[in-house]
């Protein structure tokens, strides 16, 4: 009998019903899948409902949009504040345009630079400082720097 009712008591519980993403999330998840007019909108449809939150979101999407116009003219500077601003969007996770620059702005020079490390030191060297601007912390990069600097001094 209370076998029964505990089962009576299961089938008859509602099924547990997730709470949709707020409009703040929505925005940040058409930022992450690079649908920045959408992520946009969202942001400033959810000025009045959510101001703490939409207010600065808002902002920085429209720094991003306006920078991700001019991806292709980019300065290190640039490249560094659209990375930046990514991170302040959506900390937890890289939006797909901004995986695009990364690769782009640091991953290929890097690559370059380990190529040329060997040979073309002075040239190396100009590409891990430019990279360096964009991402001051790149540990392969400080790393690469370093050797190649103390291969170029110990040379002299």
């Amino acid at each position: 009998m209370m076998l029964t009712l505990s089962l009576l008591a299961l089938w008859s519980a509602k099924p547990a019903v997730e709470k949709p993403p707020s409009m703040s999330e929505t925005a940040k998840l058409f930022f992450l899948a690079g649908e920045i007019p959408k992520a946009q909108d969202w942001a400033r449809a959810c000025l009045k409902r959510e101001p703490k939150l939409c207010g600065p979101l808002n902002k920085w999407l429209a720094e991003y949009a306006f920078l991700a116009s001019r991806v292709d003219e980019f300065t290190p500077e640039q490249a560094r504040e659209f990375i930046e601003l990514d991170k302040k969007i959506a900390p937890l996770a890289q939006g797909k345009l901004t995986k695009l620059v990364v690769e782009r702005y640091v991953t290929k020079p890097f690559e370059t630079a380990k190529a040329r490390a060997n040979g073309d030191e002075k040239n190396a060297l100009a590409m891990l400082e430019k990279l360096l601007v964009i991402d001051p912390k790149h540990e392969g990069a400080l790393e690469l720097q370093k050797a190649i600097r103390g291969r170029l001094d110990g040379g002299r």
